[in-house]
């Protein structure tokens, strides 16, 4: 059976195989409520900071905030689960939230946040 790969990061750190990009999911995200003077965006990019994930958060078309999400299936879980506690109270209705595929550039940016700070950001 063929080995797979290691990717070097910086000072010889291993970046891991690509065996365990298989795990990573990516989510497409929108948050249903009304945000009149407050910055959602700038939450949701908080509390994916805080989860390790990378991706982004803008205002879609109708003004609400949606976005993609990449990481493993339990951060992702929690991500949802705090948008809908950590937005202010009463103004999330729901979020919808559905699997898209996981995307390599995110995985880049994935690890630049392990090593370098940065991995979601507001668009």
């Amino acid at each position: 059976m063929p080995q797979t790969p290691n990717f070097a990061g910086p000072m010889g750190r291993q970046m891991g195989s690509t065996a365990s990009l298989a795990y990573k999911r990516r989510i497409k995200f929108r948050v249903q409520g009304c945000f009149d003077g407050d910055d959602p965006l700038k939450t949701i990019s908080e509390i994916a900071s805080k989860l390790h994930l990378s991706g982004f958060v803008k205002v879609g078309p109708r003004g609400l905030p949606e976005g993609e999400a990449q990481g493993d299936e339990d951060r992702l879980s929690s991500f949802i689960q705090r948008i809908k506690r950590q937005l202010p109270a009463g103004h999330v209705t729901d979020v919808e939230s559905s699997e898209i595929s996981a995307v390599y550039e995110t995985l880049v940016a994935e690890y630049k946040n392990k090593f370098f700070g940065g991995g979601f950001r507001i668009v």
